[in-house]
């Protein structure tokens, strides 16, 4: 318990909370942008899958990625639809982010975003 104006920690609990990346460059020094969308998964009917951009010259494989996520999420959360790697993530002029596109990269290999 901490007096008025002090500084203190705050604990959080819950299934919705993500361990990890406040204030530690190991875990965001490769990535430079990513997003998760719901996908087709034969056995789950749908699945997170992450869409990920890599700073140039990034060594990070997509397992080591799952890997992350796994040891930080909910196994609802777990990235069971995968990783792909892409150039950019499709945004609209208002920057927000273009799901539906993504979910097209995901039908179609030869599709690009």
């Amino acid at each position: 318990m901490v007096c008025e104006g002090e500084e203190g920690e705050l604990c959080v609990r819950g299934p919705g909370m993500m361990l990890g990346y406040a204030n530690n460059q190991t875990d965001t020094s490769a990535t430079l942008d990513s997003e998760v969308v719901g996908v087709k998964h034969q056995r789950l009917g749908e699945a997170p899958k992450a869409f990920v951009v890599l700073k140039p010259n990034a060594k990070v494989t997509a397992a080591q990625i799952q890997n992350h996520v796994e040891d930080r999420v909910a196994s609802y959360k777990q990235l069971a639809g995968g990783v792909r790697f892409v150039d950019v993530i499709p945004r609209n002029p208002t920057g927000k982010i273009l799901k539906r596109q993504l979910k097209e990269c995901d039908l179609d290999p030869e599709f690009s975003v």
